[in-house]
C-alpha cells in the first residue's frame, strides 16, 4: 500500500470517528426536575442496622427528549409536543 492510500485511508477513519462521536451526543434525553410530593415512612418505621430507616418517596420527575430522536418516533403525536431552543434544531 503506498503512503498516500495509508494517509488517505487514515484520514477517512479519523474522520469517520469523529462524525460518529458528533452524532452519538447531539440527541439527548434528561430529566430537568424531580418533585416530591409526600414521604412516609416504610416497614413500619423499622430501623435497619449499618443504614438505618427507609422512606417511601413519591413525586413525579419532569424531563425532555428530542423529537427528532428516530427512537422516539413510536410515541404517538410527537411532532405535536412542545419544542424548546435545543429541540428545533
Amino acid at each position: 500500500m503506498s503512503r498516500l492510500a495509508r494517509h488517505t485511508r487514515f484520514a477517512v477513519v479519523v474522520a469517520a470517528a469523529g462524525g460518529l462521536l458528533v452524532v452519538a451526543g447531539a440527541p439527548q434525553a434528561r430529566v430537568t426536575k424531580i418533585t416530591i410530593t409526600s414521604t412516609t415512612s416504610a416497614f413500619n418505621g423499622r430501623v435497619f442496622e449499618g443504614v438505618g430507616a427507609y422512606e417511601q418517596v413519591r413525586g413525579t420527575a419532569t424531563g425532555e427528549i428530542s423529537p427528532l430522536d428516530r427512537r422516539n418516533a413510536v410515541i404517538t403525536d410527537i411532532h405535536l409536543a412542545p419544542r424548546n431552543a435545543i429541540s428545533r434544531e
